[in-house]
């Protein structure tokens, strides 16, 4: 027991010190979202982190506006990385499958919307 918790801290530091690293090096190069620095077209997570800090301020026409899936995405992301918390894993993967995959299509409606605009 000792021993997985153990692991699990380790695996956790490694998360935050991955993800504090990627957003202190996109903050310093002043990229923003790397796929529209790169690429040119938004990511299906556009908006994620704009979403939720008008939620934390309880702007929730920001919050569906900027990106109205942010919350059900982060929750996705932590139940894939968190299964072994539950008994019924299958089940929890597909849910998280299910919202990523609503997430994705969100953003084929969004980005078809986006490009008529544009045209």
């Amino acid at each position: 027991m000792r021993a997985l918790k153990s692991q699990v801290i380790k695996k956790h530091v490694l998360y935050f010190t991955v993800i504090a690293l990627y957003l202190l090096l996109i903050t310093a190069l002043d990229i923003g979202c790397p796929s529209v620095f790169f690429l040119g077209i938004p990511c299906p997570a556009c908006g994620s982190t704009r979403a939720l800090l008008s939620l934390l301020r309880l702007d929730f026409a920001g919050y569906v506006d900027y990106h109205p899936f942010a919350l059900p995405l982060g929750g996705a992301i932590w139940l894939l990385l968190h299964t072994k918390l539950f008994r019924r894993k299958r089940k929890m993967r597909a849910l998280a499958y299910a919202v990523l995959v609503f997430n994705l299509l969100f953003y084929a409606w969004r980005f078809e919307a986006l490009t008529e605009m544009v045209a």
